[in-house]
């Protein structure tokens, strides 16, 4: 192999995305998510970042 070639590294390659988090909700918590997305029209997603970034700001006293 010459010098200028990379091995190749096992695995998927990258997609470019950031990293992805889990979280552990317990039931009330995640039914207040499921709701709250429900009510705004996104996906659980969405409403996590969205819920996440909102008490963040109120937490700094940033505003939105």
């Amino acid at each position: 192999m010459a010098e200028s070639e990379e091995k190749k590294r096992p695995g998927r390659p990258a997609t470019g995305q950031a990293g992805r988090w889990q979280v552990r909700l317990d039931d009330a918590t995640a039914e207040a998510v499921e709701a709250y997305a429900s009510r705004t029209a996104q996906d659980r997603s969405a409403a996590l970042r969205e819920l996440i970034r909102a008490g963040l700001a109120s937490q700094t006293g940033r505003c939105k």
